[in-house]
């Protein structure tokens, strides 16, 4: 290689090295800019509450980063971009649009001005946007603006049992909000989210906690009449060791509609209480409602239905709330045609132990024999959905239910020696909401029946017995039928 040819070569490697070491200053340079702008940024309004028992609800902003515009590609017209118009010949009667050179002079005549006037003119578009009014015109401009377009963020949820502690990821969600649900009631449980989206990454959220919900024990004021309890198997002539036992109950427009069992021929009377006396004002004749486990009331058709459980499990009885006197009786049965209910439920089905109305909804809960979960029924008692209760199964007795807005109210009482009962709070579609711990129960034999609600407050029955297991005449066992306001029901239902 000739020493001209060497310095030529020299001379080009050393220019390809400069403009490289530009282009990659000029790389380093935004890819800085971008990191430090994502800096600046982070997380904004985390919170976490605990309203739902065992559980901690994480939220926090919206992040939003507008995505880069994409360079628009080059037209292939050869015109396009120029700053020449070509116009179009517009052909008119009366107007030359284009000078003819070949033609004489005296083939060219002149238009007098008035007649141009009268002249017709063609349609052009120019002319028909020129008298759209300011106002239409800034619509039409509005329309053609894009919505801007955003980078699709991704959220990682930090949890420490410390502020200053080891911070884990529990989460990665593209939602603005994380439900905690491995947490232990009592314990506090501490939060940060960072985002990350298209290669930026946004700074931690402020270190945000929450005291995790405790099982909430019940509040209840005794209802009293004369200085004691109101004992309403005494009030309405009932005797001892015959319909004493109180069942299912409910209530409408401050009446209460108490069921008393009696195990010997397995019938119950309705007793009709007015609770701002509260008095008796009225006792039914025996009823074939059988064990009525639970009794609700319809404020549409204005029935009482009873649930006769032990004997019947498949029977709902339908009672007139003011003669307290049978109407009529339906047997229920379920169908493949029931949707979601899985074919061993069919199978093994036995009956209900509860149904309650839910007047917002004008629909009905049962809630299956040997079972913790629901069937959703219509207006006229026909099964439609099987619901599964979620949530924390415990063994206890089933007792009566109630549905009131969007809840169910699964009242429950423990086997055995009855050291406490329980209301598990649900959602129509399954989903657990809370529990409340009804710690009546020191001494044996005390039973939650019911808990009812009379369209402004909550009630509960309670059954109480001196003995649990010699809970017969012979044993002389007292019997206690006590009604409460249940005063804290609604504490887990959101605000």
């Amino acid at each position: 290689m000739t020493r001209p040819t060497r310095e030529r070569s020299n001379k080009r490697k050393y220019m390809i090295n400069q403009i490289t070491a530009v282009v990659f200053s000029v790389v380093i340079f935004v890819a800085l800019s971008t990191v430090a702008f994502a800096g600046g940024m982070k997380v904004e309004g985390a919170k976490a509450v605990s309203k739902v028992f065992k559980t901690i609800t994480v939220s926090w902003d919206e992040v939003l980063i507008e995505a880069p515009e994409e360079p628009s590609e080059p037209s292939s017209d050869p015109l396009d971009g120029t700053d020449e118009a070509i116009e179009e010949p517009v052909d008119a009667p009366g107007i030359m649009t284009e000078p003819v050179n070949d033609a004489p002079a005296a083939d060219i005549v002149d238009v007098p001005a008035a007649d141009m006037a009268d002249a017709p003119t063609a349609d052009i578009a120019g002319e028909e946007a020129a008298d759209l009014s300011d106002e239409e015109a800034a619509d039409s401009a509005d329309e053609r603006i894009e919505d801007p377009q955003y980078v699709e963020i991704t959220y990682k949820v930090y949890r420490a049992t410390a502020r200053k502690g080891k911070y884990k990821c529990v989460a990665t969600t593209t939602k603005t909000q994380f439900k905690d649900h491995k947490v232990t009631a009592g314990k506090t449980y501490y939060y940060k989210i960072k985002a990350k989206g298209d290669g930026v990454s946004i700074g931690y959220s402020s270190i945000v906690h929450a005291k995790v919900l405790r099982q909430k024990k019940a509040s209840l004021s005794l209802i009293k009449k004369g200085g004691s309890f109101f004992n309403f198997r005494v009030e309405a002539k009932q005797k001892l060791y015959k319909y004493d036992t109180l069942q299912g109950a409910c209530a409408n427009n401050g009446y209460a509609y108490l069921t008393l069992y009696d195990r010997n021929v397995e019938k119950c009377k309705i007793v009709k209480v007015d609770l701002s006396g509260p008095k008796v004002v009225r006792v039914s004749k025996a009823l074939p409602v059988y064990h009525a486990n639970s009794l609700t009331y319809n404020t549409r058709k204005n029935l009482l239905v009873a649930t006769c459980c032990q004997v019947k499990g498949e029977r709902a009885v339908f009672v007139n709330p003011n003669t307290l006197k049978v109407k009529s009786h339906k047997d229920i049965h379920l169908t493949s045609s029931v949707k979601d209910l899985p074919s061993k439920v069919r199978r093994n089905y036995v009956g209900f132990t509860a149904i309650a109305y839910n007047k917002k909804h004008n629909c009905y809960v049962g809630r299956l024999r040997y079972s913790s979960n629901v069937i959703i029924f219509d207006s006229r008692l026909n099964p439609k959905k099987y619901v599964k209760l979620h949530g924390k199964k415990r063994f206890l007795l089933n007792q009566g239910m109630e549905s009131v807005g969007d809840y169910i109210y699964d009242v429950r009482s423990f086997k055995g020696r009855h050291k406490y009962s329980m209301v598990t709070i649900h959602k129509m579609n399954g989903g657990f909401v809370g529990q409340i711990r009804v710690p009546y129960g020191k001494k044996p034999g005390n039973e939650l029946q019911c808990v009812f609600h009379d369209g402004k407050q909550f009630y509960a029955g309670f059954y109480r017995t001196t003995s649990q297991y010699n809970d017969n005449r012979r044993n002389k066992v007292k019997r206690y039928n006590k009604l409460y306001k249940f005063n804290n029901l609604t504490r887990y239902l959101p605000n």
